[in-house]
């Protein structure tokens, strides 16, 4: 399938043809992910965004357009109270019971921000690989922990991890996490 071909409908990264963002939410799509992004009073964050010219943020960008789209972070309170303005709203240690909601508890909402489910997000994902794929539906399950920790018989023997730990004191080696 070529990497034009729409794969999300209606999804405003489907333009950005350069962007990584492209392909995580075509990826965020097909399997069903979900991410955990609370929100607090006076639109305090645990991150912010961060604008750099490219394909979809224009090099001449004012400083006011700028400044819509970086929130104030989240702070402990002996931090919070030595800058001025980071007082208001909530505090890392101000959550109830100091802990974030039951994931159980908290609203499911799909890529274009309407509310959905977990069961729905991954029904959709999947409808739209057998729409699009050559493999069988059992072929196409994947777990999200696979990509962070592989199964313990595709574990490195000590030789292979010789040779990469050697490979990698070379100055003109990939950088594999340029994007």
């Amino acid at each position: 399938m070529p990497t034009t071909d729409i794969v999300v409908p209606n999804l405003r990264s489907n333009k950005w043809s350069r962007s990584w963002k492209k392909f995580f939410n075509e990826m965020v799509y097909l399997r069903g992910y979900v991410s955990l992004y609370p929100n607090y009073d006076h639109f305090v964050s645990l991150s912010t965004n961060h604008l750099e010219a490219g394909e979809h943020v224009p090099a001449n960008i004012n400083h006011e357009k700028q400044r819509q789209y970086f929130l104030p972070l989240m702070q402990e309170p002996e931090v919070a109270n030595q800058h001025p303005g980071t007082e208001l709203g909530v505090k890392l240690l101000d959550l109830p019971l100091s802990n974030l909601p039951s994931w159980t508890d908290l609203p499911v909402l799909d890529l274009w921000g309407d509310i959905s489910s977990l069961e729905k997000l991954r029904n959709m994902g999947l409808d739209r690989r057998i729409n699009m794929s050559v493999c069988q539906p059992d072929e196409m399950e994947a777990n999200a922990l696979e990509y962070l920790c592989p199964p313990r018989e595709t574990m490195r023997s000590e030789d292979s991890l010789r040779v990469l730990h050697a490979s990698s004191n070379k100055e003109d080696d990939l950088d594999l996490m340029q994007g």
